[in-house]
């Protein structure tokens, strides 16, 4: 911007208000005779400052009350700049020695102004103090909008929840839903282990923050210098799924084409379909019974992904529904939760997060690291299958003893694996929910010799008592189940079928119970009679 100095003009500070406000820190210099450069204004324009006696008290306050805006003076160039001394020394001695040189040339011009002139001045002073104004505005505006940013940077956002179709509700529901008799049907397939669960929750946080605390690599869970091994074995302790049978067929292609015929479908239909004919009771046949069941099963509790529909991968079992349960369930079920871990856990390495869907059975991985928990007093009891002590609300109330802060856990000390429950298993042979209870030709011969058939609650208590009273049951075995993991699969297999043959009941056993059932119901009838006939006469 470009000021034109005039002679004979009294350039003071009290006559120039407006341009000596704007410029008092760092005034232009001059750069030509007759020329007052300011850089960094959109214009130039001529400005010739009112006579002492024209001067307007609108035109801004003296120096000694004018503070220039530290935006306004830094805006300024170098060769525009001086001190605040040569300040004084500019408009004190330059510009009034320019007016003692020419005061009738100043005389001429000062007749020369007009009162336009005055007016314009005052227009661009109002000008620049509304400018300045709005840029103090702004100011303001930038620094509250920078202190809420670092307010919110500050606050801790809580973690998403992780999604999964692991539905402990549903499944539940499912459950509720069946009868006596569809229940023998579950059983008589191999599965009556999944009938056992009963309704025991895993907390969100807990499953999300205990999956970080996973090696997928070596299938182990690792805290405080502590390994928690998650073996097959471990999992049919917790979950008693069958275990050392086939491994799952690759190929799935044949099993969902049964299912899809068996269900009139084109498309494998979503998880509800099947869980709804339960619900609702609707007719079918024992193997459509089954069917229904493992789908939820599958698709809710044992290997659950984030879609609605169940997943193909483990649709080939049903290529031969009967013989379901000759597959090895318990690898196949741990080896889904590794990989849900995997996935979990592996996509925070690239993406600085983890990923907010978290499948497999939240509930193996939970009972498995809360058996190692130490609680003292609290110790759940060591019965096997676990799914009769982790019933209910129990995972979350143990849950929330070992936590340390919201959402971390490991407050508590770890066990040892010697003293839990998967070290030493205590084998009383056969405890009622492995031994005769699943014999099915048992149970039915002793529906044949009482006459009827019983109910499966009595069944039951008769299979449990011939266990606990037999005379091989009398004996334990102490094994350290770790041991075995240096054997070989042939050596396993045959130390198995030497536990299983010494731990049988004996047939002669099963035969006098049966003998005795029979007598007895062949001795009430005639009884019977007997009182009858009296009661006539």
């Amino acid at each position: 911007m470009c000021f034109e100095i005039r002679s004979g003009v009294d350039w003071s500070y009290r006559n120039f208000g407006p341009l000596l406000y704007l410029f008092e820190q760092r005034p232009g210099k001059i750069q030509q005779a007759g020329k007052l450069f300011i850089p960094h204004f959109p214009q130039a324009f001529l400005i010739s400052p009112a006579r002492p006696e024209q001067r307007d008290p609108r035109m801004g306050p003296t120096r000694r009350h004018c503070r220039v805006p530290n935006n306004v003076s830094e805006g300024l160039s170098d060769e525009a700049q001086f001190s605040d001394d040569d300040d004084d020394d500019f408009v004190e001695d330059d510009l009034n020695l320019t007016q003692d040189t020419d005061t009738e040339k100043a005389s001429d011009c000062d007749d020369s102004y007009s009162n336009s002139s005055v007016d314009h001045n005052q227009v661009l002073y109002l000008q620049c103090l509304t400018k300045i104004e709005e840029l103090e505005k702004l100011k303001k505006k930038l620094s509250h909008s920078l202190f809420q940013k670092s307010i919110k940077k500050n606050v801790k956002k809580k973690p998403k929840d992780a999604f999964t179709r692991f539905s402990v509700t549903y499944f539940s529901k499912v459950l509720a839903a069946l009868g006596d008799e569809r229940r023998e049907i579950i059983s008589s397939y191999g599965f009556s282990c999944l009938l056992k669960f009963d309704k025991c929750v895993v907390p969100n946080k807990f499953a999300m923050w205990l999956a970080r605390q996973v090696n997928y690599k070596s299938g182990d869970i690792i805290l405080k210098d502590k390994v928690i091994p998650l073996t097959d074995e471990m999992v049919h302790s917790i979950l008693e799924l069958p275990i050392g049978g086939n491994p799952f067929p690759a190929e799935s292609s044949v099993g969902k084409s049964i299912i899809l015929n068996k269900f009139n479908k084109s498309a494998m239909p979503q998880v509800s379909f099947f869980g709804g004919k339960l619900i609702n009771k609707e007719a079918m046949s024992d193997e459509d019974v089954f069917v229904c069941f493992m789908m939820v099963a599958l698709s809710c509790f044992l290997c659950p992904n984030s879609n609605l529909v169940p997943s193909t991968k483990y649709l080939g079992i049903f290529e031969d529904i009967p013989n379901c349960n000759k597959f090895d369930f318990s690898k196949y079920v741990l080896q889904w939760a590794l990989d849900s871990v995997k996935t979990f856990n592996k996509s925070a390495i690239g993406h600085g997060k983890p990923s907010q869907t978290l499948g497999g059975c939240w509930y193996l991985l939970a009972v498995a690291y809360l058996d190692f928990v130490n609680f003292g007093t609290r110790q759940p009891p060591p019965a096997i299958p676990r799914t009769l002590v982790w019933k209910q609300n129990m995972i979350k109330e143990y849950s929330d003893l070992d936590e340390s802060t919201s959402g971390v856990y490991g407050a508590r000390p770890l066990l040892d694996i010697a003293n839990t429950c998967y070290s030493k298993k205590s084998v009383f042979l056969h405890t009622a929910s492995i031994s005769l209870f699943q014999n099915e030709d048992f149970k039915s011969q002793l529906d044949i010799n009482s006459g009827f058939k019983l109910p499966d609650s009595l069944k039951h208590d008769i299979c449990k008592l011939l266990d606990d009273h037999s005379i091989n049951s009398s004996l334990t075995i102490n094994m350290d189940i770790t041991s075995f993991g240096n054997m070989s699969t042939e050596m396993k297999a045959t130390f198995s079928a030497l536990l299983e043959h010494s731990s049988s009941v004996d047939i002669r056993t099963q035969t006098v119970v049966l003998k005795l059932l029979k007598l007895l119901c062949d001795f009430c009838p005639a009884e019977s009679a007997t009182g009858e006939e009296a009661n006539d006469n």
